[in-house]
């Protein structure tokens, strides 16, 4: 099975995926996509043990023979580089994303307390609602 475990971490067939500081997959599935496709081209070019642990695991006792599970942590150098490298790479896309919202002139919603359909950029928006309704999105600077 495969499946995300927040203890455990990420477990694929034979493969496991530490959850130490596993801040690059905890909101988004493009980052454990990415991850597990760094994995696999490395992994595929050479030997398993150059890259990760072997731990034998007994499924259950003295019933079935021993499974060898490969294990990737953030203890490695490289893993660790690679968990922040995409890190930073989605904090980029977010902060980019949320730049390109801010300064948009063609935002167009309609007002959560009126039947105003609310045009321009998001400070409009906002004065709006604190002009016509007294609502404030945060703290007012005095």
């Amino acid at each position: 099975s495969s499946g995300i475990n927040a203890e455990y971490g990420l477990h694929i067939g034979p493969f496991a995926v530490g959850s130490q500081d596993c801040y690059c997959f905890d909101t988004d599935c493009l980052c454990i996509n990415r991850y597990c496709r760094y994995w696999r081209n490395k992994v595929n070019s050479g030997n398993l043990i150059e890259h990760m642990h072997g731990i034998n695991v007994h499924p259950k006792e003295d019933v079935t023979p021993a499974l060898l599970y490969f294990m990737l942590n953030d203890n490695s150098a490289e893993d660790r580089n690679v968990r922040h490298t995409i890190y930073l790479e989605k904090l980029e896309s977010v902060l980019n994303q949320q730049q390109n919202e801010r300064g948009c002139l063609h935002f167009n919603i309609q007002c959560l307390f009126c039947p105003d359909v609310l045009k321009g950029d998001r400070f409009s928006i906002s004065d709006h609602l604190y002009q016509a309704h007294s609502f404030t999105l945060g703290h007012l600077c005095s």
